[in-house]
């Protein structure tokens, strides 16, 4: 470190003195982002790589400092050891390697911001509903800083927080569905290859390991009612409160509108706004009255405003690149996502684990009733998206479905662009079988 940098334990404020709101809960907004005393600002002054390094895990450690909190905190440091180490060749517009490093490492500390500042928002709430006062938020902050973070593993269910209780209760709503497509699905190659990701018990801990940590914290403002309901339960029966309002039709319909507009949000760039125009005007031009924009238009933005769109815009695209990497990593024991996957992955959610066994079933019945299997399927199919469920049962049954070439009978009467429209996932795994 340089003569001239300020330790990083010295420029890091006490916990004690992070800026709070009027309820009691940390502000963390200015608590990050204040141009003085900010988290992300003594990151931003830090003179060399060695000092970036050194105040990221000050802020890390200070941030995540329970016993419970070590796994998330070892997995931080892990990802800003990465970001310091990777090579950029240019890629952010001729900025050097160290200011594009530095810059990854501010984009990682604005997702724990974000984090942050959702759950701080969701205490609010209840503290205006009368479940919670000021003093006991601002009681329960004074001991480690942070209302209880969402990566946090929850423990016993019986000492579960409502919050805690939503982000185990999506894990295992889309758990539930995943397992419903690898329902006895043999462990290990399947002709010869390992497993296309939807029956991967190992990609199924991938995606898992990102709803807890990316998603299901982006869905709790939208999901406020469920987690407040679950407030005046017993902690013990909170998560199968949540799972069982999850599954009432009208529940299903704000989940899956909140999970797609995060999904789309965490895993694809967002286009930039057009700048708007700088008007100006002359003296007489002052006088006269702007002519209104309509409303459906909505508020014209300002070149300020503009401005920190585009920034956070651009934030949320690279965190964006960096979740749709962690999706499709190479895998030596599935055949993971690709970028074709995208629309597919999302849609998960909107198929209940029930309905997804009902068409797996459906087709091994069609497999084994005799006669025509051939037809009788391509009726069936009609009207539907049966390529997963196709997928699961030949990984199910590769002895029928494969080796016997009951899969070729089942798609003989499909010409060819139909085939590639309509059986993608059968086309790029089990293409010497069709």
């Amino acid at each position: 470190m340089n003569d001239g940098e300020i330790s990083p334990a010295a420029a890091v404020p006490d916990k004690k003195d992070w800026p709070r709101t009027s309820y009691g809960t940390i502000d963390w907004e200015p608590a990050f982002e204040h141009p003085e005393t900010g988290l992300i600002t003594l990151v931003e002054r830090a003179a060399t790589m060695g000092g970036v390094l050194a105040c990221c895990t000050v802020i890390i450690r200070a941030l995540f400092s329970r016993q419970d909190d070590a796994e998330t905190r070892v997995d931080y440091e892990r990802r800003v050891n990465e970001a310091m180490s990777l090579s950029f060749d240019g890629e952010d517009g001729g900025a050097s390697d160290d200011e594009a490093r530095k810059e990854r490492v501010i984009g990682l500390l604005r997702e724990i911001k974000d984090i942050r500042v959702e759950r701080a928002e969701f205490h609010i709430a209840r503290i205006k509903m009368g479940i919670d006062t000021p003093v006991e938020r601002r009681e329960a902050a004074a001991d480690d800083g942070s209302e209880t973070s969402p990566e946090r593993n929850p423990g016993a269910d019986a000492d579960i927080s409502a919050p805690d209780a939503f982000i185990e209760a999506l894990s295992q709503l889309l758990a539930g569905r995943l397992e419903a497509l690898r329902e006895e699905v043999r462990p290990g190659p399947i002709a010869g290859r390992p497993p296309p990701f939807p029956v991967s018990e190992a990609f199924a801990g991938r995606l898992d390991d990102l709803v807890r940590r990316e998603f299901a914290p982006a869905m709790m403002g939208a999901c406020r009612p469920f987690i407040v309901q679950a407030e005046q339960k017993e902690a013990g029966q909170r998560i199968q409160f949540i799972l069982e309002n999850m599954e009432e039709r009208r529940s299903r319909e704000i989940l899956w509108e909140s999970w797609r507009i995060v999904w789309q949000e965490k895993t694809s760039e967002q286009e930039l706004p057009k700048k708007p125009k700088e008007e100006k005007k002359s003296l007489l031009g002052k006088l006269k009255k702007s002519k209104p924009q309509p409303s459906w238009m909505g508020e014209k933005m300002t070149v300020e405003e503009w401005q920190k769109e585009v920034a956070r815009i651009k934030r949320a695209n690279k965190d964006a690149e960096r979740i749709w990497a962690e999706i499709t990593a190479p895998a030596d024991d599935f055949q993971p996502p690709d970028d074709n996957d995208h629309r597919m992955l999302m849609n998960l959610f909107a198929r209940t684990a029930g309905a997804m066994r009902k068409q797996i079933t459906a087709v091994r019945q069609i497999a084994t009733q005799g006669g025509n299997p051939g037809k009788v399927f391509a009726d069936y199919q009609q009207g539907k998206d049966i390529d997963l469920p196709l997928l699961c049962a030949c990984c199910q049954r590769p002895e029928m479905f494969l080796d016997k070439g009951l899969l070729k009978d089942f798609l003989r009467s499909f010409p060819d662009t139909m085939k590639r429209d309509r059986f993608r996932l059968l086309l790029r795994f089990f293409p010497d079988f069709l």
